[in-house]
């Protein structure tokens, strides 16, 4: 069954503020980290229960 992902409006607009802030310091830099984003997001709706559950029912994805 395939999970959804929710991500807050406040949540997106740093997140679009970071990536053109990156973007600014270097050409690509946006975009690659945009990329990034969508990976860690695509692993988190594919695997939701491989992470550990930190706040009650909030899992968190560590960056290793």
């Amino acid at each position: 069954m395939p999970h959804e992902l929710i991500i807050k409006l406040e949540a997106e607009l740093e997140l679009v503020e970071a990536l053109e802030w990156h973007e600014k310091q270097l050409k690509g830099l946006g975009i690659r980290l945009f990329q990034e984003f969508n990976a860690v997001f695509d692993e988190i709706v594919t695997n939701p229960e491989y992470f550990q559950k930190k706040y009650g029912n909030i899992r968190i994805r560590y960056n290793l």
